[in-house]
């Protein structure tokens, strides 16, 4: 599973990293403990790395809105933007190089065709002004499809065996012996958009319903568990003989915050839509017997569940479903509320932090996903003294975010501003060491999600859906690997 810094740290063993072809540097470390001072741990990163003065050039990031890791104006103050300031300087002042970055966009949402617009406008003038570009997998992969971008398996300086860079990134988006776009410990975004689940606890004490950190630790917190507490929310307080979106007094189960929260929901119960075999070949789990087994347990959640976000393209509002709005525990009327661990609880109500349940007591882990996770890639077009440049610091970038701007970021920002107890804190930290990546939800394969949610709203059949979908995801992913094999400058 996903590694959290703390655990690795003691693996940044001081060893001569692997050069172009594999070859170990032989130029002299660049930084030498002083007689009476031990290195601290930059230094020990640092060490590990040739010297080397590239006179100025540039080190620019073209990103997505919603990526914060690559670049800060100034020290403010705040703890990861001043991390991040010093980090990049570290860089600047080691290596003789400008670092600088670029924000596309307001949002996601509008950020992919923009960004997507300029790469390609970009590599068909043959020039960009660009080192490295930041983007979610599912903005990115049509770019790689494209050959806009290098292989980074063939990337001089990349070492993606050494622990700052996530295996199972580079697993899930690896196609025909390439690897257009990945994640390291440089990459802090995949952490941010880890799902989780919050709970509202003066309504769990209102319901009567037991510790439930204690539920989590004595391995207990099941999806039966889940179901039965959120049935208890699920309160006509009118008297009206239902219970209605748009009435303040009645009460909820579990708020998701988005249809698309739906299937990260389920991977959490050990819903998986695809895996890699073991000659690294492609396969689709859709129609196994333990999905389908799943997906008709999480029906155990209606009608106690609605999804609040405004998202019109649905339709009529429902029982599970209502386009009234995003309303953070549904206005303070619901016990539950799933989303990433980035969303803003500045005006939620006491809360505290669950995993995604289990299946039931027999599933080892929890686990949870994640949905536009950031990812890094490297353009096609810079030049050979470029690529060569480009690798050397992404890998000194990932190498030295290990020990600064992750572990500031998940143990300042995450667990300081998003624990309210030590008990969520713990919550975060085993999560966030079992965080799952998925192919076909990742890059939307079939736009499947959507699929799995009107599944869940409508109460139709999962095995014949499953059966219509897989022929399309197949064949997408078909496009993917042929594109990817059609490369020629790979």
């Amino acid at each position: 599973m996903k590694r959290i810094s703390s655990l690795v740290l003691a693996c940044l063993m001081l060893v001569p990293l692997a050069a172009c072809g594999g070859k170990p540097a032989e130029t002299e470390p660049v930084t030498e403990a002083e007689p009476d001072r031990p290195l601290s741990e930059t230094e020990k990163v640092l060490a590990r790395f040739p010297k080397k003065d590239f006179d100025g050039a540039s080190y620019h990031v073209l990103y997505a809105s919603d990526m914060f890791e690559f670049f800060a104006e100034d020290l403010s103050g705040e703890l990861l933007n001043d991390e991040i300031f010093e980090r990049n300087a570290m860089i600047e002042e080691n290596y003789g190089v400008v670092v600088s970055a670029e924000k596309l966009g307001e949002t996601y949402n509008g950020t992919g065709t923009e960004l997507t617009r300029r790469v390609r406008a970009d590599s068909l003038a043959w020039e960009c002004a660009y080192q490295v570009v930041g983007d979610p997998p599912l903005f990115a992969d049509g770019m790689a499809r494209d050959g806009l971008f290098h292989n980074l398996y063939d990337m001089p300086w990349i070492d993606l065996d050494q622990p700052y860079w996530d295996p199972y990134a580079a697993e899930s988006y690896s196609f025909a012996d390439r690897l257009y776009f990945t994640a390291s410990s440089y990459v802090l975004s995949n952490y941010a958009e880890a799902h989780c689940l919050f709970f509202n606890k003066k309504m769990a004490d209102d319901l009567s319903i037991p510790d439930l950190y204690e539920t989590v630790w004595a391995g207990e917190w099941t999806l039966d568990r889940m179901a039965e507490y959120s049935a208890r929310g699920y309160r006509d307080m009118d008297g009206n003989g239902r219970v209605d979106f748009y009435n303040s007094t009645d009460t909820w189960g579990t708020v998701f915050w988005h249809p698309q929260w739906f299937p990260i929901f389920l991977t959490g119960l050990g819903y998986k839509y695809s895996h890699k075999d073991e000659d690294g070949n492609f396969v689709l789990d859709i129609e196994n017997e333990e999905n389908l087994r799943i997906a008709e347990a999480a029906r155990k959640l209606y009608p106690s569940s609605i999804v609040s976000h405004n998202w019109e393209s649905i339709g009529e509002p429902s029982r599970l479903l209502s386009v009234a709005g995003d309303f953070l525990f549904y206005d303070n009327n619901a016990l539950f509320y799933f989303s990433s661990i980035k969303a803003d609880m500045t005006d939620a109500p006491e809360y505290g932090i669950l995993p995604p349940p289990k299946l039931n007591e027999e599933q080892e882990n929890y686990i949870t996903s994640t949905f536009l996770p950031g990812a890094i890639m490297v353009p096609v077009v810079l030049g050979e003294e470029e690529i060569d440049r480009t690798g050397f610091l992404l890998e000194v970038f990932s190498a030295l975010s290990e020990v600064t701007t992750l572990p500031t970021y998940i143990e300042k920002v995450l667990e300081y501003k998003k624990s309210p107890d030590p008990d969520s804190t713990r919550v975060l930290q085993m999560l966030l060491k079992n965080v799952q990546y998925d192919l076909v939800y990742q890059l939307n394969l079939g736009n499947y999600f959507i699929k799995l949610f009107y599944f869940f709203q409508t109460g139709e059949s999962y095995a014949r859906d499953a059966v219509r979908a897989k022929p399309v995801i197949l064949f997408e992913f078909k496009q993917i690997e042929n594109a990817y094999r059609s490369h020629a400058l790979d």
